[in-house]
């Protein structure tokens, strides 16, 4: 029995390294991987990633690779060969290894994945990333981790300890491989998964578990409805939104460890609250496939079309340029309350290539990236600190400028969601503010109401 163990898991692990596999890069292909960064620690034991940077034509997009088979997880299957066609589009490629089964059940890694993507976002400036062009992607269990992060990710708590917690861990593309979706039907309505059935040589990532006060050990999760909630709450399509990226899946027709019918399943969901979805049927082929790393191509035109900027008119584009420039407030309302004159004059606020410093008399700057999307309406506006007192803090904004010197921005100072109109009603954490660009003759800024 031990020794099916260990052969099972020499599997996974193949599959966890070779699932995006594509012809092998040579030594002298033009990129750097530095390795073992820790993203986050848990028990003791650190969590790491290793980043890939193209040494040129680095489009300033990442791509999260969820390096996992069977929910195990190891830095070995790490394979650049499997991620050279990101490389070479540009992609800036972060593989990422979770705690792994069968120390560690689902619901643990899925708190592993949620760090990488923040830790990932709060390191944007240093690997020269854009934190809102996050892509992700993996094959089987790594699928399956990989539409959690695009279907439940959050945005984090303001109020954490750690300023990297405070930032979000959503994705803004996925593309897969044959991802489990929905554990409860698992290849028909009712079919039960969570480690049984066609799953049942997959129980430790199922074997649930808490921490018991009483008895200051872990006990064993027993009463049959609140697995089941848990099954629920880990299965991809129970947290379908309109507000969730782009999905692509691949998937054997033939495949019985991972039925295609979950593919269906979530593409279907996502399809009815009007997120673009593509499924690609792969014909009589199961659970992988010897030539799968041709299939890279088609994930990473995926990627082009909804991450690195080439795609179609209707996709949001992140822009810099119309805003840069020195901006001085004329008037201010926090929560339905007017700034003082005096502590409206004393800020001043400089945006220069997607980047943002505030300054306030007699006080130290707060600095971080401003992305614009100009798709929507009204204008939204991506804040997310780097330095200062919002340092680690995700803050969304609506903007409109009347003319290349007047500007009005609403902001939600909680970062829970973007304004809906340029209003700061009494008792809101909305904070609307009117901007006249410094050095210039300007109309007549736009003032708060």
């Amino acid at each position: 029995m031990k020794r099916f163990f260990w052969i099972m898991m020499a599997t996974l692990l193949l599959i966890a390294g070779s699932v995006l596999s594509a012809p092998a890069i040579a030594a002298d292909e033009a990129f750097t991987r530095t390795e073992d960064v820790i993203y986050g620690r848990k028990f003791g034991t650190a969590l790491t990633l290793d980043v890939f940077t193209p040494k040129e034509n680095a489009n300033g997009a990442a791509i999260v690779w969820v390096v996992s088979g069977g929910w195990y997880s190891g830095h070995e299957a790490v394979n650049a060969g499997a991620i050279g066609e990101y490389l070479r589009r540009g992609y800036t490629v972060f593989a990422v290894v979770h705690g792994s089964q069968p120390k560690f059940t689902i619901p643990e890694v899925l708190e592993d994945m949620h760090r990488s993507v923040r830790f990932i976002r709060s390191r944007a400036e240093q690997y020269q990333i854009d934190p809102n062009r996050i892509g992700i992607t993996g094959g089987s269990a790594g699928g399956h981790l990989s539409l959690m992060q695009g279907t439940a990710g959050t945005l984090g708590s303001p109020d954490a300890k750690d300023p990297v917690d405070r930032l979000s861990s959503r994705v803004q593309a996925v593309a897969c491989f044959f991802p489990p979706t929905d554990f409860l039907n698992y290849g028909k309505p009712g079919e039960n998964a969570l480690g049984r059935g066609v799953l049942k040589d997959f129980r430790a990532p199922f074997d649930f578990h808490e921490f018991d006060n009483a008895t200051r050990a872990f006990v064993p999760i027993i009463d049959e409805e609140r697995i089941l909630t848990i099954g629920r709450s880990i299965s991809p399509v129970n947290h379908v939104s309109k507000d969730d990226p782009p999905t692509l899946i691949i998937h054997g027709d033939a495949d019985l460890l991972v039925p295609i019918q979950q593919a269906e399943l979530i593409l279907e969901a996502l399809k009815a609250e009007g997120v673009p979805t593509e499924l690609v049927v792969k014909k009589g082929l199961a659970h992988g496939w010897p030539e799968m790393g041709k299939d890279a191509v088609t994930l990473a035109d995926w990627f082009d079309k909804h991450l690195a900027g080439a795609g179609g008119e209707d996709e949001p584009k992140t822009v810099a340029g119309a805003q840069d420039g020195v901006w001085k407030p004329i008037a201010a309302v926090l929560g339905g309350v007017p700034l003082p004159e005096g502590a409206v004059k004393a800020i001043t606020l400089k945006v220069t290539d997607g980047r943002y410093e505030v300054t306030i008399e007699g006080e130290g700057p707060d600095k971080g990236t401003c992305t614009l999307d100009t798709t929507t309406t009204p204008k939204r506006m991506t804040i997310i600190g780097t330095d200062g007192p919002n340092q680690g803090k995700t803050i969304l904004a609506i903007y409109e400028m009347k003319d290349a010197v007047s500007m009005r921005v609403c902001y939600d100072l909680s970062g829970t969601e973007f304004p809906k109109e340029f209003k700061a009603p009494k008792g809101s954490q909305l904070y609307l503010v009117g901007y006249r660009r410094q050095t210039e003759e300007s109309a007549e800024v736009p003032e708060p109401k």
